[in-house]
């Protein structure tokens, strides 16, 4: 079987593919219902001919960048793994900064293939395995210029043959959760417990995990008495590769500073649920009777980073009465 007919045959289940309407009112007998009255029924100049299997269909050999497909942005692209550890690579331009959004569907079109899709800019990579709620892959990942963007989409456990096919699109969005503030990292170094980044009630502030040895710290001024501190994650959830884990450290005097460890936290989140990956954090600290400084610090659950490993932390602090 030829390549171009496997391709064919793996576009067959692809929704983006469906068949146009059939006009079933052309006959070649004329009859008195096929009459022309003068009226338009704006039935004219139909084609009733069947689209292309798929708007952009892979062709091989692209396994590699240097011989990476040029795609367009915004348009579906249909595959298939026709060999053992077949890696398909594409490659499209981001006009601007902005988001983009990688999405690649395979089990959810009745494929056998569990998908997986890389992101490479320059030296910076981002990988995605499961979006919520699906075992295909989606990412949402933030471009801060113009960039040629590289796109790998694989089959994790090497499976192939024409029920191993899959669709993608690469896509610019807009931001998936609001922010108020940006971390800066070339300004203020906030990989130590004591360079942390001050936070405040109402901060929503977009950060990153830029490797994987990277740590945000940030301080957190609680005012006089007891106080209710709830700290939100957005990232897995909406795109991002992160898998973000966050702790809560208390104070540390002066003079017990050389005593601190990283295992000296009050609290840690990995996810807020089954269902969400994302951490949510929620604690009551005593600011006593002038006020305290805590620390949070955000990394990545499995040791991994890149300039597009991104987070949004949202903080709030509510003052608690005591009973």
């Amino acid at each position: 079987m030829s390549l171009l007919s496997i391709l064919l045959m793996s576009c067959s289940a692809c929704t983006s593919c469906a068949s146009l309407p059939i006009d079933n009112n052309n006959s070649d007998t004329d009859t008195d219902d096929n009459e022309d009255t003068g009226e338009d029924t704006g039935d004219t100049g139909r084609d009733t001919a069947p689209p292309p299997p798929c708007p952009v269909m892979e062709e091989e050999d692209n396994g590699d960048f240097n011989n990476a497909m040029p795609v367009p942005m915004e348009t579906w692209i249909c595959g298939t793994f026709d060999q053992q550890s077949d890696l398909d690579a594409y490659l499209f331009s981001m006009p601007q900064d902005g988001w983009i959004k990688l999405w690649v569907r395979g089990q959810d079109l009745g494929s056998n293939s569990d998908l997986l899709v890389s992101m490479t800019i320059d030296n910076e990579t981002a990988l995605s395995t499961v979006s919520y709620g699906s075992t295909d892959p989606l990412m949402v990942v933030p471009v801060d210029e113009a960039a040629d963007v590289y796109a790998v989409v694989q089959e994790q456990y090497n499976g192939h043959g024409e029920n191993h096919f899959y669709e993608a699109l690469f896509s610019e969005v807009k931001p998936p959760v609001e922010y108020n503030a940006v971390e800066d990292e070339s300004e203020t170094d906030n990989n130590g417990y004591s360079r942390g980044t001050p936070v405040e009630d109402g901060d929503r502030i977009l950060g990153r995990i830029a490797s994987n040895l990277d740590r945000d710290w940030y301080s957190l001024t609680v005012p006089p008495g007891l106080h209710s501190i709830e700290i939100n994650i957005d990232a897995f959830m909406y795109g991002s590769p992160i898998d973000p884990i966050i702790y809560l450290y208390p104070p540390v005097p002066e003079d017990d500073a050389e005593m601190w460890t990283e295992a000296d936290y009050l609290r840690v989140r990995n996810n807020s649920s089954p269902n969400n990956l994302d951490p949510k954090l929620t604690y009551t600290l005593d600011g006593g009777d002038e006020g305290a400084t805590f620390n949070l610090q955000i990394r990545s659950f499995t040791g991994t980073g890149s300039w597009y490993y991104w987070y949004v932390m949202d903080v709030s602090v509510e003052a608690t009465e005591t009973e």
